[in-house]
Parts: C-alpha cells; sequence; structure tokens
C-alpha cells in the first residue's frame, strides 16, 4: 500500500493549488458602494486640415493656409523647414480658442509633366 498512498498523495499536492484557483473568493464591500463615472477622454480629438502654406510668421509662430486657416505652433523649430507654397496635411487642436498644430506633413510636389 505504499506506492498507492504515495501516488494519491502526489495527485493531491497537484491537484489541490489547481482546485483553489478554480474557487472564486467571495469580496464584500467594506464601505458603501459608488457608481462608476464614466470614462473621460484625457485629450480632445486631434483635427486634420490640408492646404496650400500662404503665410509663415516666425514671430507669431503661425501659418495660415490659402483657405484661410490659421495654425499657431508650440515652437518655432518645426516651422524652420516649412516654406511658403508648400502643400500640407496638418493636425491640430484646439486650445484657448486657438487651432494649435500638433503635426504637419508635407506633400509630395505633382510629378507629372507640365503640358505647355
Amino acid at each position: 500500500m505504499g506506492y498507492a498512498s504515495f501516488v494519491l498523495a502526489i495527485l493531491w499536492m497537484v491537484g489541490a493549488p489547481a482546485w483553489a484557483q478554480m474557487t472564486s473568493p467571495v469580496q464584500t464591500p467594506l464601505g458603501p458602494t459608488a457608481e462608476p463615472r464614466p470614462a473621460t477622454p484625457d485629450e480632445p480629438p486631434a483635427l486634420a486640415v490640408q492646404g496650400k502654406i500662404k503665410r509663415l510668421d516666425p514671430w507669431s509662430k503661425t501659418m495660415t493656409l490659402e483657405d484661410g486657416t490659421t495654425l499657431t505652433f508650440p515652437g518655432s523649430a518645426a516651422m524652420s523647414a516649412l516654406k511658403e507654397g508648400e502643400r500640407v496635411i496638418a493636425t491640430y487642436e484646439l486650445k484657448n480658442g486657438q487651432k494649435v498644430a500638433t503635426s504637419v506633413i508635407r506633400m509630395r510636389p505633382s510629378s507629372r509633366p507640365q503640358s505647355g
């Protein structure tokens, strides 16, 4: 009977932790329960605009597109790579009534041959 007892002991050692994991603990609230608040986004959604740069003003850190959209840059370093007349796609966020650029991507110039 020593061998049977040994096998039962092994099965008990292997099975007991698995059985313990199968049972879920009972949770009782320690205080009054409150309804969870609905999730709120941490940041507003980004908006996008596409167009041709009409004016760059490094002093006011703004870029104006041909359609009249004016974007403000948080720093002047991003503006230094841009040129008037370039076509861009820009994303921005509304902050304190201003459109603050979050990214600006230059569009490739058309590679179509000009007829003329």
